[in-house]
C-alpha cells in the first residue's frame, strides 16, 4: 500500500541472520519455505517531527536531529552508572535497556508510525 508492506495478518514474521537458527526453523517446519512469502526488510521510523530514522533506532541515534541525541546519549551514560533493578515488566525491560528518551509516550519523543 502506497509502497509500503503490511502484512494481512499482522506485522509478524520470522527474522533471522543466524544461519543455525534458520536451518532449525526450516528443519521444524514441515509445509516448507514454499508457504511462506521472502521479503528484503526495510524498516523505518518516522518521528513526530517527520525525521525518519533507519531501523533498528538505537543503530540509527546519528539519524535523530541533534537534542535527540544528546537526550538518547545522556540515558545511556546514566544508565551505565545506575544500580541495576528488577524489571517486572515489559516497559521497565524497554527502558532499562534503550532508555527513557526512546521509550518516552510524551512528544517529541514518541516515536511515529512504521513506514517499511
Amino acid at each position: 500500500m502506497q509502497g509500503n508492506l503490511f502484512h494481512l495478518t499482522g506485522g509478524h514474521c520470522f527474522n533471522s541472520k543466524r544461519t543455525d537458527v534458520l536451518d532449525w526453523f526450516w528443519q521444524q517446519n514441515l509445509e516448507g519455505a514454499e508457504h511462506y512469502a521472502k521479503v528484503q526488510r526495510n524498516a523505518a521510523v518516522s518521528l513526530e517531527d517527520g525525521t525518519v530514522l533507519q531501523y533498528p533506532i538505537e543503530n540509527h541515534v546519528y539519524q535523530m536531529p541533534r537534542h535527540l541525541q544528546q537526550q538518547v546519549i545522556t540515558d545511556l551514560l546514566q544508565m551505565s552508572t545506575a544500580e541495576s533493578t528488577e524489571v517486572t515488566n515489559f516497559e521497565q525491560f524497554l527502558v532499562s535497556r534503550f532508555g527513557k528518551t526512546l521509550n518516552s509516550s510524551s512528544p517529541p519523543h514518541t516515536i511515529g508510525q512504521w513506514l517499511k
